[in-house]
């Protein structure tokens, strides 16, 4: 853990200099999954995810989305969202720990490795 916030710390750094993005994400893989309804297969990759709000603004975790994407693999939705990952706002300097599942009827999905938020929410 003192590592990750280590990371963090200089990552923030960097994103402050540059302020490309008010959030720093570190997504880390969980589990590749199946899930079967009747005749039906979804993929799903999972993330526990750690955000960091570098900027000196309050960002709205509302006004965007989480979106999952690796090699040769288009942008996918959040499928399913720890609630304080969607909802709220997260104040300069804080950071957030939660949970994302992405998921699919292709197992391409099990591809991903990188999480952004983005604001505003592109559809795929």
């Amino acid at each position: 853990m003192k590592l990750l916030l280590s990371a963090l710390l200089l990552a923030s750094t960097c994103a402050l200099a540059t302020a490309a993005t008010p959030l720093i994400v570190i997504a880390k893989p969980e589990a590749n999954t199946t899930t079967t309804a009747g005749e039906a297969t979804y993929f799903s990759k999972n993330f526990e995810v750690f955000v960091s709000n570098t900027s000196r603004e309050t960002v709205d975790l509302q006004q965007g989305c989480w979106m999952a994407s690796g090699e040769d693999l288009a942008p996918i939705k959040v499928d399913v969202a720890d609630e304080k990952l969607n909802g709220g706002k997260l104040a300069p300097g804080k950071l957030l720990k939660g949970k994302l599942a992405f998921a699919t009827t292709n197992r391409s999905i099990w591809k991903a490795d990188t999480v952004r938020f983005v604001s505003p929410c592109k559809a795929n």
